[in-house]
């Protein structure tokens, strides 16, 4: 296992992520900033945020109904595999959730060179959360998990 596989909470990432954008210009100021549509750009952006934050919370309460951890540093803990409510779409809500979070802000900032945080946010996460994680339930569930991954996506 990597060292950093698991150790950093999620919600720790989401924030450097969004630092990230909002720095961004002067991280990669060769990049230009988009400034026309303001308003058509917030909506959009509130819009997304407001998905985002719906997704991400529909994956917790379902977690929550099954009783099982919604600790991802934990994950070894899953009692149960959820496979229902926003489960049957995509394995991972509560992520998806996180990144529309991020998307949004870049439409609301017009700081194009933020999608490249984004896409950090999407590698690091497949990479040191969500491949552990599959390995662990992996472990525990066996045929049901493998059946699960193969009629749902890790994001959508």
């Amino acid at each position: 296992m990597a060292a950093l596989e698991l150790k950093i909470p999620p919600a720790i990432l989401l924030l450097i992520a969004l630092f990230g954008v909002y720095f961004s210009p002067n991280i990669l100021p060769f990049v230009p900033s988009a400034h026309a549509f303001p308003e058509l750009r917030a909506t959009i952006a509130w819009s997304i945020s407001i998905a985002g934050v719906l997704v991400a919370i529909a994956g917790v309460v379902t977690f929550k109904m099954a009783k099982t951890t919604t600790n991802p540093i934990l994950i070894g803990n899953a009692s149960s595999l959820v496979t229902h409510g926003i489960y049957r779409f995509t394995r991972n809500p509560m992520y998806l959730g996180m990144l529309l979070i991020i998307i949004s802000f870049i439409i609301k900032t017009g700081h194009v060179a933020g999608i490249v945080f984004a896409l950090a946010f999407l590698a690091y996460m497949t990479r040191f959360q969500i491949k552990p994680e599959e390995q662990m339930l992996n472990k525990i569930f066996k045929e049901q998990y493998r059946d699960y991954i193969k009629r749902t996506r890790a994001w959508v």
